[in-house]
């Protein structure tokens, strides 16, 4: 079998409707990314036919004359018959294998030679991962770790947008095969790049490391870089996440104007509407202290611990000792179940020692309590665990008398739903800097939840 008969087998497949459909899809006119490319009007799967019945021994001079071919289907021919070698070389039994390496060197030179005849999305997303992704992981004699981080600097530095989303998406085999390391550092690189497609594809490939590797590094790398992040890179990353995780990243506005040392705090209420305790912090730990994304996010916090401890008989039921964070997944369903909900009293702080200590925070921007309140009709007490926070809440809802430890005063003019009164009450801090044993935290927290549960 030679090029040209595959070639002359594909046009004989064309198919007028069908071709102007995807010159229109993908982007084919003038000023539009795909301009000038053309179509037979073929199905990935009719090509995919086509590439099945291309001999094992097909040979690459053969392929190079798909590759430089003028329709988009012959092309993406070319490359696939690339994809089946590859893979072919490529199987555990041939990892290190001298005459499997030498194929593959051959083969990821030659894609990377005609890189440029990869020119639409589709080409790139339905090949890169298969060769370069893949041989980034795979012994070779093209040169070391180094050699492998150049060439993919090259890509994401060419001026070809192509070769620059060959760059980033070859991390979706990397990911797969458990190595964040290159999804990461390309999804930096191309951060603010302006095209959408970019946009598109480094938040994909975000998305599928945190699915194949940890969303904890995931997670990590939005702390980062939420705020900066086009929307749709950020929509792309965030897609699989839980509904009420995802609108926590999207409000970056808050994490985008903290300047001049004024922090502004990163997450939003948690208000479930049958909440009949809010708790209200001081303001959440530096970024670099959180273990997840939500309240009491530091691993050396015992709150979730005592809650654990109350409420299961297990002070490490909500916590994931292996990977050292909570399952914030089954705390959040377990607040809303119970009807807990959370925020802290200050919407903005700053911090005059770096640590995580509420005596050292500043009060900015007191949070509206009542304004919370309102949102909470069945909430039948507020609950503070710390000197900052009580205090906090004593100034902004004209309490005289602080209450202490383990103890309640009633908030003035400040009733819920069925007219009853709304209560302050003050337990031990959670942190571990508190002077008192985790049993009597237990029994003081199981005191206060019997009292308003």
């Amino acid at each position: 079998m030679r090029a040209k008969e595959i070639i002359r087998y594909m046009e004989s497949l064309q198919d007028d409707e069908q071709r102007q459909i995807l010159m229109g899809f993908f982007k084919t006119g003038p000023g539009e990314y795909g301009e000038g490319d053309e179509f037979l009007g073929l199905k990935v799967p009719q090509t995919r036919e086509v590439v099945k019945a291309v001999p094992k021994d097909f040979p690459l001079s053969e392929v190079t004359e798909l590759l430089m071919n003028r329709w988009h289907e012959v092309r993406l021919c070319g490359l696939l018959i690339l994809v089946a070698k590859f893979e072919r070389l490529s199987s555990k039994k041939l990892e290190h294998d001298t005459a499997a390496i030498k194929g593959r060197d051959e083969i990821l030179t030659l894609y990377l030679q005609y890189a440029g005849q990869a020119n639409n999305w589709d080409l790139v997303d339905l090949s890169v991962h298969n060769i370069l992704g893949h041989w980034l992981l795979l012994p070779t004699n093209l040169g070391d770790k180094d050699y492998k981080i150049r060439l993919l600097d090259d890509l994401a530095q060419s001026p070809c947008l192509w070769k620059q989303r060959m760059s980033i998406v070859c991390s979706w085999k990397t990911s797969q095969m458990g190595d964040s390391s290159w999804c990461l550092r390309y999804a930096e690189i191309h951060l603010h790049h302006p095209h959408d497609l970019m946009h598109k594809a480094v938040g994909w490939m975000l998305r599928e490391m945190g699915k194949r590797v940890s969303m904890n590094l995931l997670r990590d790398f939005l702390r980062q870089h939420a705020h900066e992040m086009p929307r749709t890179m950020l929509r792309y990353a965030i897609e699989k996440m839980p509904e009420q995780e995802r609108q926590y990243w999207m409000n970056t506005e808050n994490i985008a104007r903290n300047k001049d040392g004024v922090e502004y705090h990163p997450l939003r209420p948690f208000l479930p509407e049958n909440a009949k305790v809010l708790f209200l912090g001081s303001f959440p730990p530096q970024r670099k202290r959180w273990c997840m994304d939500f309240y009491y996010p530091n691993y050396i916090n015992d709150h979730w611990r005592l809650e654990g401890q109350i409420f299961f008989d297990d002070k490490n039921h909500f916590v994931d000792v292996e990977n050292k964070c909570f399952k914030k997944d089954e705390i959040v369903a377990f607040c809303q179940e119970k009807g807990l909900a959370f925020y802290d009293t200050s919407t903005a702080i700053r911090r005059l020692q770096d640590n995580a200590s509420d005596k050292f925070l500043e009060v900015v921007e007191p949070t509206d309590i009542r304004g919370l309140l309102s949102q909470l009709p069945h909430c039948r007490a507020i609950v503070t665990t710390g000197e900052k926070a009580t205090e906090t809440v004593c100034t902004s809802l004209g309490i005289t008398n602080i209450p202490k430890v383990n103890t309640s005063v009633v908030i003035p003019d400040t009733y819920n739903i069925t007219g009853d009164k709304i209560l302050l009450y003050r337990l031990p801090s959670s942190s571990r800097a508190y002077p008192l044993a985790f049993d009597k935290k237990v029994e003081a927290y199981h005191q206060m939840f019997k009292q308003f549960l």
